[in-house]
């Protein structure tokens, strides 16, 4: 099974949240994202690509929204799609008017609503019409689902060699955006250890930890600030059920497992 997944620049994060999802049951999903600026391609052979993707498709799912139905490359793809026969499913991620000339190319579409309040249902109104069960085939794991694999009690191990500190992690991320942290670090020697407490969020390609932190220290009579603020920045780069490899700014390799996981 093949689906052809159309949209418009605007709806890329959607696209590519139902591309992951369709892969997941096993479906071959290709999802139209033109090269990044300043990147060099042949664009005479990429538009062929994607009218060939279109054409080996068995079904062809446009995300409907208010800027997919004036966004030139969107037109042309469904004129593609309806010109090859191909079997065309609206996907409604926000309420859009038709112009009478897409309601008439579309009149005989199926639609479905994968509107955020109503994703889940659509995403299974979807695989119905595809002939997929809810059945997850393949433990792909992606950043635009953090906040639903993320959540729960992970150690970590890190490591930078130019500084030569190393040491052990242990965060619960809470399905709220909160974080507890217990982190234990060796130095020339001297144990650090450090509690956190603060928030979690993903920015950019980043995990980003952020709090208030308390040190402790094996140094006698060491004066050591109470309170002080905590900022870690991981940098993912991969990340597979239960793990998540990273790195920092400051050159630290960190490796973090989630606790019951598989």
């Amino acid at each position: 099974m093949k689906v052809f997944v159309c949209h418009a620049p605007s709806d890329s994060h959607t696209a590519s949240k139902l591309a992951l999802d369709l892969l997941k049951r096993g479906i071959d999903v290709w999802v139209d994202q033109p090269p990044p600026p300043g990147v060099q391609v042949d664009m005479r052979r990429y538009a062929q690509d994607v009218r060939d993707a279109i054409g080996a498709a068995d079904a062809f799912v446009l995300l409907l929204s208010p800027t997919a139905i004036i966004a030139p490359d969107v037109l042309g793809q469904i004129d593609h799609a309806i010109h090859t026969g191909q079997r065309i499913i609206r996907a409604q991620r926000q309420t859009t008017l038709l112009t009478k000339a897409l309601r008439d190319k579309l009149d005989s579409a199926a639609e479905i609503d994968i509107s955020r309040a109503n994703y889940d249902a659509g995403l299974v109104e979807l695989l119905n019409m595809l002939g997929f069960s809810e059945t997850i085939v393949n433990p792909i794991l992606s950043t635009l689902e953090i906040d639903q694999w993320l959540p729960g009690l992970w150690q970590g191990e890190f490591l930078n060699v130019v500084s030569d500190v190393d040491g052990t992690a242990e965060y619960l991320f809470e399905a709220d955006g909160g974080m507890q942290g217990e982190i234990s670090s060796l130095h020339q020697g001297v144990k650090v250890d450090m509690s956190v407490r603060g928030t979690w969020q993903f920015l950019s390609g980043n995990l980003v930890i952020q709090g208030i932190s308390q040190i402790r220290m094996d140094i006698e009579d060491a004066d050591l600030p109470q309170n002080m603020t905590y900022v870690l920045s991981l940098h993912i780069v991969d990340v597979q059920p239960g793990l998540i490899r990273a790195d920092t700014g400051a050159g630290d390799r960190v490796i973090l497992r989630k606790v019951g996981s598989g």
